[in-house]
């Protein structure tokens, strides 16, 4: 485990994605928890409908993985990966701030942020 600590930590490019990353999912996992509560509190939706909306974000998944190639040789995957860390974080934001109509607030930010953060695991993981 010091081993890989050593090399992880001691490799400029594998510290910056490790920490970027890290940094992302806890704060990505506190939003979709508190995320899920506003659909079944704030905005009282079924579990049924929490699952559609859920399922929405698969779809930028897709779209993350088909585009991943492209965009990856297009601008190298740094680049990439900045972008899509941005852009995920800019779709959580407008799903606070498209509250009415519910239903836009949940497609902007699930398609979004899921496309733009799915968009580097083929490229990271082959």
């Amino acid at each position: 485990m010091a081993e890989g600590l050593t090399t992880v930590f001691g490799t400029p490019i594998l510290r910056a994605v490790t920490l970027a990353t890290g940094t992302f999912i806890f704060w990505y996992n506190a939003y979709s928890a508190v995320f899920l509560l506003h659909l079944t509190k704030d905005l009282g939706l079924e579990g049924g409908t929490v699952g559609v909306v859920l399922g929405i974000g698969a779809l930028g998944g897709v779209v993350g993985a088909v585009t991943a190639p492209w965009a990856g040789r297009a601008i190298g995957l740094g680049p990439l990966l900045m972008v899509a860390l941005a852009l995920s974080a800019g779709g959580m934001s407008l799903a606070a701030l498209l509250a009415q109509p519910w239903w836009a607030a949940v497609v902007c930010w699930h398609c979004l942020s899921s496309c733009c953060r799915l968009a580097t695991t083929p490229l990271l993981f082959g």
